[in-house]
This record gives C-alpha cells, sequence and structure tokens, in this order.
C-alpha cells in the first residue's frame, strides 16, 4: 500500500529545482569554464549515478584544456586544479566500488597535483582520503602517517571542518585499538570544532 509513496533521498534531490536549475543552465553554456562550475555543483549536489557522469565530463573538458595550455598560465592552473578534484573524485567513485587499488592511484594522483600547485587544502583532503583508504585496508601505520600530515595542514590553514573530519577518522582507530582515552579526547577536540 505505501509502496508507490515510498522513496528515497537522492531521488528527492534529483528533483530539486536547483538541479534542474543547473542542469538547465548547462545546457545552455559554450564556455568551458563555467560548464566545469556548473558540473562542479552538480557532482555535489547529484546522485550517484548522475555526479559520476558530470565528474567524468569535467575530467575531459580538463584534459582538453591542459593540452593546449600554457604551463604556469591562469587557464592552465585553473583546469590543473579541477583535473585534481576530478581525480579525487575518481578515488571516491573507486572507494564506493571496493577498489582499494584503484582508490589509492586516484588519490595519490590528485595529491602529487596538489601538492604540485600548492595548494594546501587539496593535499590536506587527499590525504586524509588515502588515509581512509588505507584504515579500511586494515593498515593503519600508513592510515596514521597521513591523517598526521593532513591534520598539520589543515591546522595550518584553518580548516575547522577538515580538521573535524580529520580527527574523526583519527578516533575510528584509536577506538577500534581499544584506546579509548585518545579516542575519548579526540571526541572532545571534534566537538569543540563543529
Amino acid at each position: 500500500m505505501f509502496i508507490g509513496l515510498t522513496t528515497d533521498y537522492n531521488t528527492l534531490l534529483a528533483q530539486s529545482p536547483q538541479i534542474d536549475s543547473l542542469k538547465l543552465a548547462l545546457s545552455k553554456v559554450k564556455n568551458d569554464s563555467v560548464k566545469c562550475i556548473i558540473l562542479n555543483q552538480l557532482v555535489e549536489a547529484c546522485t550517484t549515478a548522475e555526479w559520476r557522469a558530470f565528474n567524468h565530463e569535467i575530467f575531459a573538458i580538463c584534459e582538453t584544456h591542459l593540452k593546449s595550455a600554457k604551463p604556469g598560465s591562469k587557464e592552465f592552473l585553473y583546469y590543473r586544479k579541477l583535473y585534481a578534484g576530478s581525480i579525487a573524485n575518481l578515488g571516491f567513485e573507486a572507494t564506493e566500488k571496493n577498489e582499494g587499488v584503484e582508490t589509492i592511484k586516484h588519490y595519490t594522483a590528485s595529491l602529487k597535483i596538489y601538492k604540485e600547485l600548492k595548494d594546501k587544502k587539496g593535499t590536506a583532503s587527499s590525504l586524509n582520503n588515502i588515509g581512509l583508504t588505507y584504515q579500511k585496508q586494515g593498515n593503519i601505520k600508513l592510515a596514521l602517517v597521513n591523517y598526521t600530515e593532513s591534520l598539520k595542514l589543515l591546522e595550518e590553514i584553518g580548516d575547522t571542518l577538515g580538521l573535524a573530519y580529520c580527527l574523526n577518522n583519527l578516533g575510528y582507530i584509536y577506538h577500534g585499538q581499544s584506546d579509548y582515552e585518545k579516542h575519548l579526547v579526540i571526541i572532545i577536540k571534534v566537538t569543540y570544532l563543529i
């Protein structure tokens, strides 16, 4: 009786006026840099099936521009940063498919680009994602190395939300090791951040 009334949250999002407006704008825009801005917003807002397609479109646009842009130019730097983000999204996609090797490969590639661009926020995000992947694989030593490096950068740039996410991941390690004292310290730190 209630089958026709049930729906999931992602379906509701897919039918939102914001997403419909973004899709309409995307269909009309000709400029690739503006198109990438819209595509990025769609990646963040859409269902799993849709965001992957939008991310692959960003990836393709970036590859095209990076072939012809002069290294160091504004165009090159703009598309290089977008490219790093789309590669990180490929890492997330691989995570969803439980492809650990591919996940590390993509996150490491995005990390390399973010470091090259001296983008501390992107670097910290990639390190956190790599740490989380290693943690899921049971490689706690490498997870801790990546989390520690990520935390240092997040503190430098004052990214409290990023700090909360990274500390939360670190807290799971301490909890898994039955080190409840360190786990509690992490919980308290995260509570003060959010």
